[in-house]
């Protein structure tokens, strides 16, 4: 089963599949790049619509998007409380199971 690891950083784009034998394939596309530019600015657009669409158009969970995506070096819940994205901040921390206070104190 491969682990999707996501990241979009301040400086460039890195994509790259991992899977449990821990290979990595830093290949992508500029189709791969724009989708994982929408899916941040919908993690801090504070529409749950708009995320809840993108995540669909990248066939990516919330759960998965929690653990694999960085927008500008933060996991996209703190994304989403920088830029007062409260509604997705809680949104993802509900679909994710993961607490939203826990990843408030670890940040």
């Amino acid at each position: 089963m491969k682990k999707l690891i996501l990241s979009v950083l301040v400086t460039g784009l890195m994509i790259s599949t991992a899977s449990q034998a821990g290979q990595h394939n830093t290949k992508y596309t500029s189709l791969h790049e724009k989708t994982l530019i929408g899916l941040c600015e919908a993690v801090m657009s504070n529409s749950k619509l708009r995320l809840n669409l993108a995540l669909k158009r990248a066939r990516v969970s919330y759960s998965d998007m929690q653990e694999g995506l960085v927008c500008n070096g933060k996991d996209p819940m703190t994304f989403a409380m920088l830029h007062h994205a409260e509604d997705n901040a809680h949104l993802i921390a509900k679909r994710s199971n993961v607490s939203l206070s826990h990843v408030i104190a670890r940040n």
